[in-house]
């Protein structure tokens, strides 16, 4: 992907903000989002703990690994105080489906409900749409995730599977929905 240049944004209270792609240079400023985001929500499948193990010149160089590519995508949101949102697109590496991707998205949880996660995943669908392959873009949800169902729905996300008990947390078990939009 091409970089995709800048979007200066404003949320529901009025604050400012602005989305890019993600860049090498922001490799600690992202680990140390996800790190944030991770400790603060159970909807993701990676744990802050396993971040920890993420050597900055590795998250370097996947960062640069998207951003040469044309089949993915990484973009931020951020205000002056850093990375407040983060979502990376993966599109297939084979020949039989490279026409489709998945898509994973974090946002601070200071910043929810102020439209981040809606103009991250619009930007991407922008993305998508514009892109000469792709066709259909695929994500996985945790079944309790109810806002982010919602704002998927909203975007014409339909259902396409479930996969039961897929994560354990501790004692607790839940189910992944598997979400596609066909562009």
């Amino acid at each position: 992907m091409a970089d995709m240049g800048s979007l200066d944004l404003e949320m529901k209270s009025g604050r400012h903000y602005r989305l890019r792609s993600a860049k090498p240079k922001d490799a600690a400023s992202i680990l140390k989002h996800s790190r944030k985001v991770m400790m603060n929500t159970d909807f993701l499948l990676t744990t802050a703990e396993e971040m920890n193990y993420v050597p900055l010149k590795k998250e370097k160089e996947w960062i640069k690994s998207i951003l040469y590519h044309p089949n993915k995508l990484a973009i931020i949101a951020e205000i002056d105080e850093g990375i407040i949102g983060f979502l990376d697109f993966h599109g297939g590496h084979q020949l039989r489906t490279v026409h489709q991707g998945e898509f994973g998205m974090s946002v601070d949880e200071n910043f929810r409900g102020e439209g981040i996660g809606r103009s991250l995943v619009s930007t991407m669908i922008d993305w998508a749409t514009a892109h000469p392959i792709l066709e259909k873009i695929n994500l996985e949800v945790f079944h309790n995730n109810i806002p982010a169902i919602h704002l998927y729905k909203s975007f014409g996300f339909e259902e396409e599977g479930r996969r039961k008990k897929q994560v354990k947390i501790e004692d607790e078990y839940f189910d992944l929905i598997s979400m596609a939009k066909f562009l």
